[in-house]
């Protein structure tokens, strides 16, 4: 698409709508085939799942219609037309520049659609190179597979598959309310703007002024015929092209605009603060059991990672000892431009960044969204000889984790750090639906189990919390003890 758009103020306004919080956009997923120029055009508005939440109808993961309103929306009010098109199609505008731009500008007042051809789903996965558009233009502009199949419908489609190529007057879809967010369910929504729009204005074609190729994809099943919108009311039974919803595209949403050059890769390089080729060892086995102390440069790329695509309005809280690790998160974060709050719960007040506040227990229990517990300490600033002092230290981390799962209902996240291959890990295993990033990354995470009261645990594993729990100070000592007896050998025996 971006090939054929010669205009400066031409625009690509993607709509991602309802990709979890924790995952990047997909157009952010495949920016690295993308071109320059595309990257240029785009404009990606990303719909949270907690706005999803507030309109959704059933069911439905995904609301087409409102997706579509809300680029029409936010589009660029200088741009006399909208097109409303797919991520899938290919056009082929005649003419040796092949713009799209220059065919619009010279357009009479109407609603204009176009046939679809179909691009066999083996041929453009295979042949065509995505890094060179304007390559596959010219093939497809002189290819003879004998692609070109119109298929035509009576009345005011035209055609069938209307909805890879609809080019409206923008005043015009702004005027009638976009297109109609009643259809939540699948099939139609294409067809109901059509019939509005015929309603509107005259229904034109631009058949012999650009060919319009579908990537096809019929080989993966699409699995929702039974859901959907009724062809009787949302396109027979339309006598109105104007619709009576004055909040449509979410205009009083809080929509995200992504920029694409995001400096997630930058902010890490220049917060790293550590030798390139600085290996980080670790032995595991009994003897390093409960190690109190990780290396702050390995740990903090793979915690941020985590931190990359968090919603603008979400509030982190940190609980621990590691002063610095707080001022790099802080750090990250100002130079990622992100307005996240970070409310700490910290022995050492000075020395904190404007953004990180001090906060009571009940703040923490009551307010973020995502939990950072560090169970461990910095390598570089702890006294290897106050073992005894930190294990203290980790126990009331621990008592601290405890208290705040069981009553925070808010936290949709919970990340640990230095949680793998010491006692907090049995704690937090036990607490949450736990996942790891194995021991390299030292960063662990989990969420919230709606199941955890009936979970059924191994003897091994219950035996292993019982002595963390109620025993900490002395499960070094229990561990060591039982890990020279046969039973002990069969509790232990990742580490022995």
């Amino acid at each position: 698409m971006a090939e054929v758009l010669t205009d400066p103020d031409d625009e690509i306004v993607f709509t991602d709508y309802h990709s979890p919080d924790d995952f990047s956009t997909i157009i952010e997923a495949i920016s690295d085939t993308l071109t320059v120029k595309a990257k240029g055009l785009i404009r990606l508005l990303r719909v949270r799942p907690s706005l999803h939440r507030q309109i959704k109808s059933g069911e439905r993961d995904m609301i087409e219609p409102v997706a579509r309103n809300i680029a029409i929306r936010r589009s660029n009010p200088k741009n006399r037309w909208v097109l409303s098109t797919n991520p899938d199609m290919i056009l082929v505008v005649k003419g040796e520049d092949h713009s799209l731009s220059r065919l619009v500008s010279n357009l009479a007042d109407g609603f204009y659609t176009l046939p679809r051809f179909s691009l066999p789903e083996c041929l453009w996965e295979s042949a065509f190179k995505r890094d060179e558009p304007a390559e596959v233009i010219r093939f497809l502009d002189g290819q003879n597979l004998h692609l070109n199949t119109v298929v035509r419908r009576p009345g005011f489609l035209k055609y069938d598959n209307p909805g890879d190529f609809q080019l409206m007057l923008r005043e015009d879809v702004l005027k009638i309310g976009g297109f109609d967010e009643r259809m939540v369910n699948s099939w139609h929504v294409d067809s109901n703007l059509s019939k509005r729009m015929s309603l509107l204005k005259e229904v034109r074609s631009l058949e012999g002024d650009i060919l319009a190729y579908h990537c096809n994809h019929a080989l993966t099943p699409s699995f929702h015929t039974n859901f959907s919108n009724s062809w009787e009311r949302f396109v027979k039974g339309v006598k109105t092209p104007y619709l009576n919803n004055p909040n449509w595209g979410l205009s009083q949403g809080l929509v995200e605009e992504i920029d694409l050059k995001n400096g997630h890769l930058r902010a890490v390089c220049s917060l790293a603060n550590a030798n390139q080729n600085q290996v980080n060892d670790v032995q595991i086995s009994l003897e390093t059991f409960n190690t109190l102390a990780y290396s702050l440069p390995h740990v903090f790329a793979n915690l941020v990672d985590h931190l990359c695509y968090l919603p603008k309005n979400a509030t982190l809280g940190y609980l621990g000892h590691n002063l610095t690790l707080v001022q790099k998160i802080c750090a990250y974060l100002e130079q990622r431009k992100m307005s996240n709050r970070l409310l700490c719960l910290l022995q050492q007040a000075e020395d904190l960044p404007g953004r990180a506040q001090v906060c009571t227990l009940e703040d923490i229990i009551s307010q973020p969204s995502v939990l950072i517990f560090d169970f461990g300490f910095d390598r570089d600033s702890f006294d290897g000889n106050s073992y005894e002092q930190g294990r203290k230290l980790q126990k009331q981390m621990i008592d601290l984790f405890i208290k705040v799962t069981g009553k925070n209902k808010r936290a949709a996240k919970y990340i640990g750090i230095h949680v793998l291959h010491t006692d907090a890990d049995i704690i937090f295993s036990k607490c949450l639906d736990k996942f790891g990033n194995g021991y390299s990354s030292g960063i662990s995470y989990g969420y919230m189990s709606k199941r955890r009261k009936g979970k059924r645990r191994s003897v091994p594993t219950f035996f292993q919390y019982l002595v963390v729990r109620f025993g900490f100070h002395y499960s070094d000592s229990i561990r060591r003890y039982l890990a020279k007896t046969r039973i002990g050998k069969r509790l232990f025996k990742s580490l022995v």
